[in-house]
């Protein structure tokens, strides 16, 4: 599963305080015997103080960057801050589209969207919440805001109609956005017995409209990747790629 870190930051004051909490980024400079100059990119997590990558060539700009972050964050996970000296190479368009993103999770009330939003992207990922904002104006507005600052978002609703999808997908691709959805089993019963044991449960009726509403997302909506993630007692959430219908 790709996650995408947060823009890096001009201030430098996080402390890394666990694995893939901070990434430093720096380039250092060399030459061969023949002098021909060579130009490292080396990612450190600094936490556990590994390198986990030394880019080696001529000239490395911003699209070769985002490559190796790309494939870094494949296998270990995004960090949740990127630290760098702040070059041109770390300011550029690119490194800061390939921090946005905007993640949809998809489910009838009761599936553990919320929770999994806490988990998967507290702290990297600013939350859309409609029974928190309370309107679809609010909504909008901090819609907008994330859209134009290139900052990544997820969009805690229920989802569940192509319709509702494509109010966010539409805007946020047309931005350069990269955009990621998360669909949770939805099985009513075992989402009525969650949501009666909620602390502030929905009504019933809410639960059983939203699963007749319910359309299967698909990658042709404008989807980068779908995920399928079902409640797990033992590990909380499982996750896999969601095969989408035709």
């Amino acid at each position: 599963m790709v996650r995408r870190a947060s823009a890096p930051s001009e201030e430098a004051s996080t402390d890394a305080c666990v694995r893939t909490h901070v990434w430093a980024l720096d380039f250092v400079f060399d030459a061969c015997a023949n002098g021909q100059q060579l130009k490292c990119l080396a990612v450190v997590d600094e936490w556990t103080r590994e390198c986990l990558a030394i880019d080696v060539a001529g000239s490395i700009r911003s699209a070769r960057v985002v490559e190796v972050l790309s494939k870094l964050v494949s296998v270990h996970g995004a960090p949740r801050h990127l630290r760098s000296d702040n070059g041109p190479e770390f300011v550029a368009t690119a490194i800061i589209k390939w921090a946005a993103e905007l993640v949809l999770l998809i489910g009838i009330p009761a599936t553990g969207k919320s929770t999994f939003a806490r988990d998967q992207f507290f702290g990297t990922h600013v939350r859309l919440n409609r029974n928190m904002l309370k309107t679809h104006h609010r909504e909008r507005v901090l819609f907008e805001a994330c859209l134009s600052t290139s900052a990544a978002l997820v969009v805690d609703n229920t989802n569940v109609t192509r319709t509702e999808r494509l109010r966010f997908i539409g805007p946020a691709r047309a931005a350069g956005f990269r955009v990621r959805g998360f669909f949770f089993e939805s099985r009513v019963r075992d989402a009525l017995v969650r949501n009666e044991g909620r602390g502030r449960p929905v009504p019933d009726v809410a639960v059983l409209w939203r699963s007749a509403e319910l359309e299967l997302p698909a990658i042709a909506e404008g989807f980068d990747e779908l995920f399928f993630v079902r409640l797990s007692a033992a590990r909380g959430f499982d996750v896999s790629v969601w095969e989408s219908p035709a």
